[in-house]
């Protein structure tokens, strides 16, 4: 399917293509109408007081400002690549409430419209896969696989749940091998003519930090459940990642939640209980969705949760995907992390700033120094971040770290309920596994 280079543009917002701008200004200026689709355009949020001060804000991931990137942490010296690992071992921990769990996720997992672009041969790298899809847990030989049809690409989405006295916070991961684009020959095109008119100012580490394609991408959402809400169990927010933002849907009901950061209140659509997402073709950043549909050029795939599907076998327009667990697979191995690995292009150090979550155990919320960015070397390099290492750019209040691992400070930073007080019944990461004896009492209801 042939697709034009204007209207590939349409993920960062940008109607037309502008090759002769100078590279240097050209991928800052695509960020900027990214920024512009996801949040600029609202209108202005009425002010609030900020919630209490995170622990996890006195982190220090070792971050470094790179020209046109958000704050990531500064990778160490990789190592240099060592022989493939075909079949790494599985890594896994033991949850005593996994099985319960696991009918919740499903309860809620999301209906995600997937806009696909290029060829049927490029739609491989829009449909979500595991990290693993080539059999090991190398991160700097995907973007090459990716494209080799002896490779299976089988639709999976990674999932988390915690649980509070009042709430499950289930966070839902899409895995792709490439951050990629259609126009990216006409993009390389620019900068190479750029470096070698300027190539003592445009080397090749600048060249490679201000690529907007990179290998890996890894992009989500949190949704938020009122365990009491009537009628049973429903989800009342969304928030979902889109190139370091965060977006925010909020259902009808839920009256007294209030958006406190970045775009304003959206709608949150169901169906049959489960939220419905928007996810771009090519970059991949996820949106709650807003009415989106498949175009005979620019078409959808609707996924809902079932059975992986390999791409080769899936319908035009509708496919299912199978769940798997990110404590079970990325989180081990984040864990075994400590320097910079195949796996793992960078490490970031949370130390034991978790600890302080009420009920807490050591020695789980004593983290340290884990993976953070996912090791990748194709043109942008190490540019994937795990969840815990996702960051919200209309929101410099919210630390490294806690929207994955207390989701709780999430509604009270992003949803405006700052006196709402709850403690964690289920949280692995820092070693809340079971329910206390004497669980507290519910807190009220949000919106109901």
């Amino acid at each position: 399917m042939k697709t034009s280079t204007a209207r590939v543009f349409r993920c960062f917002g940008v109607s037309t293509c502008v090759p002769s701008l100078p590279a240097i200004v050209f991928r800052p200026l695509i960020w900027i109408f990214a920024s512009m689709v996801i949040s600029a355009s609202a209108s202005p949020l009425p002010p609030s007081d900020p919630p209490p001060i995170h622990p996890a804000q006195r982190v220090s991931s070792r971050a470094v400002a790179l020209p046109g990137l958000a704050f990531l942490p500064i990778a160490k010296p990789v190592p240099p690549p060592v022989k493939k690992q075909l079949h790494a071992p599985e890594l896994t921990g033991d949850l005593p409430r996994e099985v319960e769990m696991l009918q919740m996720v499903r309860q809620f997992a999301p209906v995600i419209y997937h806009r696909v672009a290029g060829t049927i041969d490029e739609h491989r790298f829009d449909f979500p896969t595991n990290f693993d899809f080539d059999g090991d847990w190398v991160g700097n030989n995907n973007w090459k696989n990716a494209a080799d049809s002896k490779f299976k690409l089988r639709s999976y989405v990674y999932y988390s749940v915690l649980e509070s006295g009042r709430y499950y916070f289930l966070h839902y991961a899409l895995y792709h091998p490439r951050d990629w684009s259609l126009v990216q020959k006409d993009y390389s095109d620019i900068l190479t003519s750029i470096q070698q008119k300027y190539k003592d100012i445009l080397t090749g580490g600048v060249r490679r930090e201000i690529e907007f394609n990179h290998e890996n991408d890894l992009e989500g959402v949190l949704e938020i459940v009122d365990k009491n809400a009537v009628g049973g169990p429903a989800v009342i927010a969304i928030e979902t990642v889109a190139h370091d933002y965060m977006v925010r849907a909020v259902a009808p009901e839920a009256t007294r939640l209030i958006i406190t950061s970045g775009k304003a209140r959206q709608e949150l659509t169901l169906e049959k209980g489960h939220p419905v997402l928007y996810v771009e073709s090519q970059k991949h950043g996820i949106h709650p969705w807003d009415g989106q549909v498949s175009l005979p050029d620019d078409p959808l795939i609707v996924f809902r949760v079932g059975e992986p599907v390999e791409y080769s076998a899936h319908t035009p327009a509708t496919a299912t995907y199978g769940l798997l667990p990110i404590y079970r697979t990325f989180w081990q191995h984040a864990l075994q992390t400590r320097e910079p690995n195949m796996t793992f292009g960078t490490v970031s150090d949370f130390a034991d700033r978790f600890c302080a979550l009420a009920g807490a155990r050591r020695p789980a919320c004593e983290m340290g120094s884990i993976g953070g960015h996912f090791r990748g070397d194709v043109m942008r390099p190490n540019s994937a971040a795990a969840p815990w290492d996702w960051i919200d750019k209309d929101d410099p209040r919210l630390p490294r770290g806690a929207w994955f691992f207390d989701p709780i400070y999430v509604l009270k930073l992003h949803f405006g309920q700052f006196d709402f007080q709850d403690t964690y019944l289920y949280n692995p990461y820092v070693g809340i596994v079971g329910a206390p004896a004497t669980p507290p009492p519910p807190p009220p209801a949000v919106g109901h």
